[in-house]
Order: structure tokens, then C-alpha cells, then sequence
């Protein structure tokens, strides 16, 4: 799965693109874990270039917003 990502001031636009299932939600939670470990504190997951999302995808969804929680960071999902 491709990604862009794209700084808009302080927030971070990820954009992942093509389909989030089992094979490519590894790459979304990579690219999710990176932002977090940069320090990232205001990024939304814009899904209007995801055609389809799968139960693994879901998964790094949610997973990736509770972390958000736990370090009072702002995620916010765009579809």
C-alpha cells in the first residue's frame, strides 16, 4: 500500500491509498508508529483514496487512536 504524507502546519496528513487489509495494514501501522515516535501530536488518516478496509485494517484503526488517547495526542479519521 502507498502513502502520502503531507504537513499542513502542525497537523500531519497521512493518506494511505489502494486497499487496507491483512497484507497492507502492516504498512499503515508502521507509517502510524513512525509519526508517534516523531513526536507527532495532531495527524489525521484521510481514507478518501482507501477503497476497501478489512477487519486487520479496522484493527490498526482502532489501535492507533487508543494510543492516541493514552498520550492525549489528536487522531482524527477523514473519510
Amino acid at each position: 500500500m502507498e502513502s502520502r504524507q503531507e504537513n499542513r502546519g502542525a497537523v500531519v496528513l497521512l493518506t494511505p491509498v489502494g486497499r487496507l487489509d491483512n497484507d497492507s495494514s502492516t504498512d499503515l501501522e508502521l507509517a502510524l508508529a513512525d509519526l508517534a515516535a516523531a513526536g507527532a501530536r495532531h495527524y489525521v488518516v484521510d481514507l478518501t483514496q482507501i477503497g476497501y478496509v478489512s477487519s486487520a485494517g479496522l484493527r490498526v484503526l482502532t489501535v492507533a487512536a487508543k494510543k492516541a488517547e493514552e498520550l492525549e495526542r489528536i487522531i482524527a479519521e477523514e473519510n
